[in-house]
């Protein structure tokens, strides 16, 4: 029998939280234990098996080295490639990713959500007031869950960051701290206070928020039907956030998903509080690496999202790269993505219609392979591997695919040159 062995420190990208104290312990090729994780972070290590996959074409099984060349050859001869879900994969395999788009003419996009391009969009235009998860563990004694339920989604979020530590500042932790909720739906978050807008009204709530901090007189009437809250409750809670010595706001995925003006509205109001006092907002965060996703796009390619090679330099282009638009209209013949799989990550390359598919399992970071992700927060955290397989890391994958890319494009240029 295989004896034990202990991994410490380390990190589950299940989700935002991406705790970094996770302890796996492992026999032969399975995990059989993650100690500190929540019950969905030891579902995911505990249910990972290591399985020996090989790459497909059409579902017929194939060689690795046949399945890059294909993929080498489907880019190479496309009018309109894009690269896209690379939230989903290592820091390194991301910059492996924006090195083929540029080598490719290839569209690639950061962003796997109108919730993450919002707040892209939100931080291009009006910046950000923010903080690290570790300050806010430290110091803030107002939380506030903005359109965000952790306890459902994020479940030990309270217990690293929002509500249980303890520091200099807030010696006994939870009891030193205010908790509100505000959002449309009934919350499982325990909380001391919580603030029911009426549906779709996130943006008219920030903007009471605003003008209270403002000084701006309102009407009452036109504030409760506008949230569904008394002005009297808007005040009582603004008065609190001005109490505060260091405040934050923690959003959720459906307050992004109204758009970057409500992320600009909230972004606004920060700048508006800290102005007299302290306050900071942070996304959740989802699973995967979509912070390290627009960060390695930033330094790459010059812009976090939506960027066009197709013309020899990258252009950013927002409006026309974006994920969604492009795979809604179909006019990409090639399409490169990462997908998560039911047995770990897939590295999958579609040709337009039913003209074929490619379909290369990799291994996963964090689980039996190292790399790079980064927190919601920016954090970049080291993942390390305490599993083995035969299966490839994306990024070696991606960087076999742009030699062999390199060297079509040599060939085509040396017969076009004859």
């Amino acid at each position: 029998m295989s004896a034990e062995r202990q991994q410490p420190a380390s990190v589950c990208t299940l989700c935002g939280v991406t705790c970094d104290d996770i302890v796996l312990r492992a026999v032969g090729d399975k995990i059989v234990a993650a100690e500190n994780a929540c019950s969905m972070g030891r579902d995911y290590f505990v249910g990972h098996r290591i399985v020996d996959r090989p790459p497909t074409i059409d579902g017929d099984k194939v060689t690795l080295d046949e399945a890059c060349e294909l993929a080498a050859e489907w880019l190479a001869a496309a009018q309109i490639p894009a690269i896209v879900g690379i939230a989903n994969c290592s820091t390194e395999a991301q910059r492996a990713a924006v090195a083929l788009a540029d080598r490719a003419g290839a569209i690639i996009d950061s962003t796997s959500s109108d919730a993450d391009a919002s707040a892209v969009v939100s931080l291009q235009t009006v910046g950000s007031v923010t903080a690290t998860w570790g300050e806010v563990a430290q110091r803030a004694e107002t939380v506030i869950y903005w359109a965000s339920d952790p306890a459902a989604t994020h479940p030990r979020m309270a217990e690293r960051y929002t509500e249980a530590p303890t520091s200099r500042w807030l010696p006994n932790g939870r009891a030193d701290r205010h908790v509100v909720v505000v959002d449309e739906f009934v919350s499982t978050t325990k909380a001391d206070e919580t603030v029911r807008i009426v549906a779709g009204s996130h943006y008219l709530s920030l903007a009471v928020l605003r003008a209270l901090t403002k000084g701006i007189a309102l009407d009452a009437n036109d504030v409760k039907v506008a949230t569904g809250v008394s002005l009297g409750d808007w005040q009582k809670l603004h008065a609190r956030m001005m109490a505060s010595k260091f405040g934050a706001i923690v959003y959720g995925k459906r307050l992004a998903g109204e758009g970057p003006a409500t992320l600009s509205a909230l972004t606004q109001l920060m700048a508006d509080l800290t102005a007299k006092t302290r306050w900071v907002a942070l996304g959740e965060g989802a699973y995967g690496n979509a912070t390290g996703a627009a960060s390695v796009m930033a330094w790459q390619a010059g812009a976090p999202m939506a960027v066009d090679f197709s013309q020899g330099v990258p252009r950013y282009r927002p409006l026309e790269a974006n994920w969604s638009l492009l795979i809604d209209r179909g006019e990409c013949d090639v399409v490169l993505s990462f997908e998560r799989g039911v047995a770990g990550p897939l590295l999958c390359v579609r040709h337009a219609g039913d003209a074929g598919e490619i379909i290369i399992p990799t291994a996963t970071p964090g689980v039996d392979a190292g790399g790079t992700t980064y927190r919601s927060d920016g954090v970049a955290l080291p993942l390390r591997a305490i599993l083995s397989s035969s299966l490839p890391k994306a990024d070696d994958v991606l960087r076999s695919i742009s030699s062999l890319l390199s060297m079509s494009s040599t060939t085509t240029s040396q017969q076009q040159t004859r």
